[in-house]
């Protein structure tokens, strides 16, 4: 007996995939699973952050281009920067995005100096961009320049979407300083940008599952319940354990960058190559740029969350804010404003929950 034809799968509507994926608030996930799915699920990702990420404003490429004086006899302190924000497509197919300065249209009216202050912006930022090199240069452009040191630092989300940051690369950029203006493909600063926040999330995922294993978490909880340390020590004991793992995993993935870099470019002795990026990345310059690096994308990323007692940790203004004597004083205020439920759930929110059991597997490969 022939067995009757099983009925055709029904296939949902483009329309109702895309309102489905639309709900999902974990970026990271739609952009490095639910993209690799299906041709149909890759379109409609590609969609879902083309309309609601981009063009709606929530990446952003800033440069940072230090302070200097400016205004009648160079008197006026002034903080340099670009901040850019999409402002259109450079193509029909939208595969290069073009991002323009949010005070690109800001007029001062009657002031003499105000060409002057631009010209010196962007003569930093031309400046600061030059120190750059893509990483498909080759040669002595690779020499001459600082390929480990992006200038600028991208952002992706909203307060109501965990901000993450980074400074990966922009494949194919191009700035046009008297427009303000910066395009590049994208879908593929996507990829880098998003790779390297998984490897992040493996790492604190990692640090956390070993902290609850070790019980050290078990007993910090006991610890505020029965009184012992305060509500304010035992969150930033938590805190510290999870930013250590995200900053120790900053500095590994800059390591790849540069072992990324050197395998592409150059024809090196294996042995002599691991020797010259060791003593490369041991330099007093190296370290100092590196750490400033770290802290402009940590500060950012904690300005950018919705979580209040994470982000009050600027504010400080100290190189170490988790390890300050002061940091504890300033969440012991927040947390004694909140209601005692409030508290007690943002003191348990470093538990970790059943979907976020670490697996090994989950390592990123960055060669």
């Amino acid at each position: 007996m022939v067995a009757p034809p099983r009925p055709a799968t029904r296939i949902l509507p483009a329309e109702i995939w895309y309102d489905i994926l639309d709900e999902l608030d974990d970026l990271p996930h739609l952009w490095r699973k639910c993209r690799q799915v299906c041709h149909a699920f890759k379109e409609i990702t590609e969609s879902i952050f083309a309309r609601q990420i981009l063009e709606e404003g929530d990446m952003n490429v800033s440069f940072d281009l230090g302070w200097g004086y400016v205004g009648p006899g160079m008197t006026e302190k002034r903080v340099f920067g670009a901040s850019l924000f999409f402002k259109e497509w450079a193509d029909e197919k939208k595969e290069v995005a073009v991002f323009q300065d949010e005070n690109q249209d800001e007029t001062i009216e009657d002031d003499e100096f105000a060409e002057v202050d631009n010209r010196m912006m962007r003569s930093r930022w031309s400046e600061k961009v030059d120190w750059y090199t893509p990483a498909d240069a080759t040669g002595a452009k690779a020499m001459d320049s600082r390929f480990d040191l992006p200038p600028w630092t991208i952002s992706i989300g909203s307060l109501l979407d965990r901000e993450r940051v980074n400074d990966t690369e922009l494949p194919g950029w191009k700035i046009d300083y008297a427009k303000k203006e910066m395009r590049f493909r994208w879908k593929e600063a996507l990829d880098a940008f998003y790779r390297e926040v998984e490897y992040i999330d493996n790492a604190v995922k990692a640090a956390a599952l070993e902290e609850h294993s070790s019980g050290r978490m078990e007993a910090t909880v006991t610890a505020m319940t029965e009184g012992k340390i305060s509500m304010a020590a035992g969150w930033l004991a938590g805190r510290r354990v999870t930013e250590n793992a995200r900053l120790q995993a900053r500095k590994e993935i800059r390591r790849h960058r540069i072992r990324r870099f050197q395998k592409q470019n150059y024809k090196l002795d294996p042995e002599k190559d691991t020797y010259e990026l060791e003593s490369f990345i041991d330099t007093k310059e190296f370290c100092e740029e590196e750490k400033a690096a770290l802290k402009r994308m940590q500060e950012m990323e904690w300005m950018g969350s919705a979580e209040g007692l994470i982000s009050l940790l600027p504010s400080l203004e100290v190189d170490d804010p988790l390890n300050d004597p002061m940091a504890e004083d300033l969440i012991a205020q927040y947390l004694d404003m909140m209601r005692p439920s409030m508290m007690e759930s943002i003191i348990m929110n470093s538990a970790l929950s059943d979907d976020d059991v670490y697996d090994e597997d989950d390592d990123i490969d960055f060669e």
